[in-house]
């Protein structure tokens, strides 16, 4: 069981993946997927050039876990990027990352972080500008093909992955 879990689990996120989303899955008990837990848009992948960065991000997705009860959110990260959040329970959570709708809010948060880590400013701006969705999902479809079904959202962290 465990296997097929951890397969069907992988081959899903290739799937979804492969419909041109970034998904990503955080927190406890996701060892066999952790390939997963990486935004792998170029400009996550730019910013997390800097260590200190991609530390920061680490620590701001455990703070992303107050707000479990909800059952989802739509955010901006630190670093400008916009993503969904969809929790499978109180220990995982699943990323739809890489837009970039706010680009007011985002061209600020840029040259905060671009100065704070020491990155290049106009290199971020235009790999924001050129790599990230600028128009938002149908949140309800989007729901329906990343929520994780309670029958498999209950494994991730009662096995040991």
């Amino acid at each position: 069981m465990k296997n097929k879990l951890v397969l069907d689990i992988n081959n899903y996120i290739a799937y979804l993946n492969s419909l041109g989303l970034y998904v990503t899955v955080h927190g406890k008990g996701i060892s066999g997927i952790l390939e997963h837990n990486i935004h792998q848009n170029p400009f996550c992948t730019y910013v997390k050039t800097s260590s200190e960065a991609w530390n920061k991000c680490i620590k701001k997705q455990r703070k992303v876990f107050a707000h479990c009860k909800k059952g989802g959110l739509f955010g901006m990260c630190y670093a400008g990027v916009e993503e969904y959040v969809y929790f499978a329970n109180d220990s995982v959570f699943v990323s739809v990352s890489g837009y970039g709708i706010d680009q007011r809010k985002a061209k600020d948060t840029i040259k905060s972080v671009a100065h704070e880590f020491s990155l290049n400013r106009e290199n971020m701006e235009k790999i924001y500008t050129e790599n990230l969705k600028q128009t938002p999902e149908d949140e309800q479809w989007l729901s329906v093909i990343i929520r994780p079904p309670l029958p498999y959202a209950k494994y991730v962290t009662n096995v040991s992955l």
